[in-house]
């Protein structure tokens, strides 16, 4: 009884903790967006700042994205310490559904077990077949996020502080999408 009690307290400590998460990364994603549509609109120098500033955020964003992927995939008890385990990781949740779709397709009949998540099947590739996955889920991810970011980078570009707005918004939507992929791949 005392370690059903145990394991209940320590399963409501670590979705509390999957939420300060998802809301600090929610929050940074949305304030550096706000940030790089604001650099546009400097006068006379807006577009050339704002270009930068996008460039910078881009990355930024993706750098959060990577660093809350890896602290969900902790919290759910995933082992994070192979590189390539974690390249995995975070080009599936960059990649959505497309990246959950190639790891489940790779596995075979692996993949019918419902009772694990995609993520730790991962775990079940050799080192070859782990590039090769990595090589395909790069693919993926690259191109559903060139064309969201793509999307972004006009609105953050727009004058007068527009930009600002329309910036929080899209990384807030950036931001909400990673969350679901993240919560939907990791379990």
């Amino acid at each position: 009884s005392t370690l059903s009690s145990s394991s209940a307290a320590s399963d409501v400590y670590k979705r509390q903790l999957q939420v300060l998460l998802d809301k600090h990364f929610k929050r940074v994603a949305t304030a550096t967006g706000a940030g790089s549509g604001a650099a546009a609109s400097i006068p006379g120098i807006g577009m050339v700042y704002g270009a930068v500033a996008v460039g910078a955020d881009s990355l930024a964003f993706l750098d959060a994205a990577a660093v809350y992927t890896m602290a969900s995939a902790l919290i759910r008890g995933a082992d994070i310490s192979d590189p390539e385990q974690r390249r995995s990781l975070i080009l599936m949740v960059l990649a959505g559904s497309s990246g959950t779709a190639i790891v489940d397709t790779l596995l075979g009949d692996l993949a019918d077990e419902n009772s694990v998540s995609t993520a730790a099947l991962l775990t079940r590739f050799s080192a070859p077949k782990l590039s090769e996955v990595n090589e395909r889920l790069m693919k993926s991810a690259l191109k559903s996020m060139n064309k969201r970011l793509r999307r972004a980078w006009l609105g953050k570009l727009m004058p007068l502080g527009i930009g600002a707005v329309l910036g929080s918004v899209a990384n807030r939507k950036l931001a909400d999408n990673v969350v679901e992929n993240a919560h939907a791949s990791l379990g």
